[in-house]
């Protein structure tokens, strides 16, 4: 289960499959959901973005942010961090239970880049390089464990490039990059020629992110960019089973997410996200109605009555 093994022997085989990642996405990468994902054709399942700071510091925090199961391997932790101590000691604490650590640099989130996380550190890319340096040489003796950074491209071409070859020499096994800038909104296309520019920059493999909603957008990745792999967000959110070929999310992945649920209700303590995370996922297999009725349930036992009676749930 080595990710970047992975990477590159696809990167090899110039004509493969690239590799399949689920997007770290907060309050819904849970570890339910990770395994829904991961059972219908998703590669590799990332964590939520967990803020290292507050995990340093309780153990209380650390089992409610992170939750994981053998089963759902390989798995990535993304950690939202300012200093190369605090994101290599949050590192040291998942090291036994994942493949590797990402450095979160690509949050557009006000919130988030205000305290300097996220995409923040776009705008101090020697902080990137030390943290990632940092954890490298604390961390990259470990066996098939990675060290890798998830950024967006910045508005200047040279600079991209530049923060690129300077992550890479700093040691980060791979480069997650959204392909649209942090002042961009999510409709606006993406642009693969920049993408294609830092594939001929630099050695090491690039994920590729930023509007995958099926087969063909990723294949258009694949071609147009040369990544070796693709991470999804909003499209696994509504379709679980992209990446097996699924061009429609199905009622079984319905029920799939609540037993998973069930099984591990710890990991889902907030009741909204679960209805929210059904929402999304039944999106395409309710009325119009329907989803505002969703929406409506007050608790659990609502939304499973509401769903068994559209003949989502057994």
């Amino acid at each position: 289960m080595d990710v970047v093994e992975m990477l590159r022997q696809t990167r090899e085989k110039k004509n493969s499959r690239p590799i399949t990642f689920s997007a770290p996405m907060v309050r819904y990468s849970t570890l339910p959901f990770r395994m829904l994902c991961h059972n219908h054709g998703c590669d590799v399942v990332f964590s939520p973005m967990i803020v290292a700071k507050g995990f340093n510091k309780s153990e209380q925090f650390r089992n409610i942010e992170l939750q994981t199961d053998p089963l759902e391997r390989p798995l990535l932790v993304q950690f939202a961090s300012k200093d190369a101590e605090e994101f290599v000691t949050a590192s040291e604490y998942v090291v036994n239970q994942c493949e590797g650590v990402n450095l979160n640099c690509g949050c557009p989130s006000k919130k988030v880049r205000k305290v300097g996380l996220g995409s923040a550190l776009l705008d101090k890319p020697e902080l990137i390089a030390d943290i990632i340096k940092t954890a490298h040489s604390r961390l990259g003796e470990k066996q098939n464990f990675s060290v890798s950074a998830k950024i967006r491209l910045l508005p200047d071409q040279g600079e991209t490039i530049e923060l690129c070859k300077r992550i890479e020499k700093m040691h980060s096994d791979f480069i997650i990059i959204h392909a649209r800038n942090r002042f961009q909104r999510d409709h606006e296309t993406p642009n693969y020629e920049m993408m294609s520019l830092i594939r001929d920059s630099i050695q090491i493999p690039i994920v590729a992110n930023g509007s995958i909603f099926n087969q063909q957008d990723w294949e258009l990745y694949k071609n147009k960019t040369r990544c070796e792999g693709v991470m999804s967000a909003r499209g696994l959110l509504k379709n679980p089973g992209m990446f097996e070929g699924s061009t429609l999310t199905k009622p079984e992945y319905v029920q799939e997410l609540w037993d998973l649920i069930k099984k591990h209700k710890a990991s889902h303590p907030k009741y909204e996200t679960t209805k929210k995370m059904f929402s999304h996922i039944a999106n395409d297999l309710l009325t119009k109605n329907d989803r505002i009725l969703l929406l409506q349930c007050k608790n659990e036992e609502q939304l499973e009555k509401f769903l068994s009676e559209r003949d989502l749930l057994n």
